[in-house]
């Protein structure tokens, strides 16, 4: 299978007005007609009922979320795949896709509220009888590179195990009918980094499988589906959520804070360190904080769901700390960098923050809470200032350069301003 990777908007094509959409068809040969496309409306959305139209002619109407239409057949050729969604519930894309002969996918997924497109031409040649073909795509914008690992299934590490191949094109392996595998997308260069789990994999003979990844709100992890080539679609969401652990309490005496979610502990830190991101069972609710060990009794409250990434917060001091839980987007911030202020250092009045010298682009961030994320021009040099009340700005010196798509959090730990910037994605 390819799969394509387009634009959100694109002109209209008028002229393909005149080709004549055929009626919707509950399946087909798989044969390969002259000048016919088969096309099928995979509907990848959380929450959208949608309906697209091919170049002004409505073709799948009312496609609930997690829905797979029968094949429509059609004249190749390019169209304007226009998708909406029910009472404007996303907004709508539209984007032109081309369908040669055969058998294509549109695949549609949510990001931020919108819609996105992408399509899968279902062309793979089918294998040797006794073997199955796999293949992994991936149409986030946000994970950035995987190297895709498959392995016998119940495999505990990928230490000793090489990645087939890495999401930057479609790559294919072989399966072997009988056998079950494992499925691991990890982050490029990590053994250990993993956005997503395929668990039990199996083949029919002559069988052939893509497993397309799409993103989700904190932007790390991935969810899936498999789709077998001109058959079913099994749709497989991650599981998991990421939460770390970050410390502003005072940095004399060291006291060390350990946190749990659900059942998973996370990695101790010590201020002003924060912990890395570890996979918890999505749609936690319940988790725990201690401080020099001792519990922490007031705890926000908090479901870390599935395909998010938050951060558990102690500030305060270790005879009284407080506790607060940020949801991050460490969504791709396209070609700017995204630049978000956390105050847990000043407790009168807002904190605000400058880029270049020029009017804060964040204001007024009170003690305790984190401002919405600020796309930022790249920079190899920024200079941002801290803008605080009845203070000099306060020029940031350990400030790495600022990288398109990337994501900054930084955090003002006490009164005098020391902060901590933290490279997030």
């Amino acid at each position: 299978m390819n799969i394509r990777f387009l634009a959100r908007s694109v002109a209209h094509l008028a002229a393909l007005s005149l080709i004549a959409l055929l009626a919707s068809c509950g399946g087909h040969s798989g044969g390969s007609a002259t000048n016919i496309a088969y096309v099928r409306f995979i509907n990848a959305t959380t929450s959208g009922t949608l309906s697209v139209a091919l170049s002004g002619s409505a073709v799948f109407n009312a496609a609930a979320p997690g829905s797979t239409s029968s094949y429509s057949s059609l004249t190749a050729g390019t169209y304007t795949v226009a998708a909406t969604s029910a009472n404007g519930a996303l907004t709508s894309a539209s984007q032109a896709m081309t369908f040669a002969s055969g058998d294509f996918a549109i695949i549609a997924y949510d990001r931020d509220g919108a819609i996105y497109l992408a399509s899968l031409a279902e062309n793979i040649v089918a294998p040797a009888a006794g073997t199955g073909t796999f293949s992994v795509a991936n149409t986030s914008p946000d994970t950035g590179l995987l190297d895709v690992y498959v392995v016998p299934a119940g495999t505990a590490s990928l230490a000793g195990f090489s990645p087939i191949f890495n999401t930057s094109s479609l790559g294919t392996t072989t399966l072997t009918v009988g056998s079950t595998y494992d499925v691991y997308a990890v982050a490029s260069g990590s053994k250990t980094d993993i956005r997503y789990k395929l668990a039990g994999l199996t083949t029919a003979s002559a069988q052939v499988q893509t497993l397309v990844l799409t993103g989700t709100p904190g932007g790390a992890l991935a969810n899936g589906m498999l789709i077998i080539q001109a058959g079913a679609v099994t749709f497989s969401p991650n599981p998991f959520a990421r939460v770390r652990l970050f410390s502003a309490l005072p940095q004399a005496g060291g006291t060390a804070i350990v946190a749990t979610v659900g059942t998973t502990t996370l990695p101790t830190v010590v201020a002003p360190v924060q912990g890395s991101y570890t996979p918890v069972t999505g749609g936690a609710n319940t988790y725990t904080v201690t401080v020099g060990g001792g519990a922490v009794a007031t705890l926000p409250a908090n479901t870390f769901a599935a395909g998010g990434d938050y951060t558990i917060l102690v500030y305060g001091t270790a005879g009284s700390p407080v506790v607060t839980v940020l949801t991050d987007n460490n969504q791709s911030a396209g070609v700017q960098a995204n630049i978000r202020l956390v105050n847990v250092g000043v407790t009168s009045g807002g904190l605000a923050l400058s880029d270049n010298f020029a009017s804060p682009v964040i204001t007024g961030v009170a003690y305790g809470t984190s401002s919405g994320y600020v796309g930022v021009p790249p920079a190899a040099s920024p200079v941002i200032q801290i803008l605080a009340p009845s203070s000099a700005p306060l020029t940031l010196t350990a400030v790495p350069g600022l990288s398109a798509g990337e994501v900054y959090t930084i955090f003002v730990i006490d009164s005098a301003l020391t902060y901590q910037v933290v490279r997030d994605r």
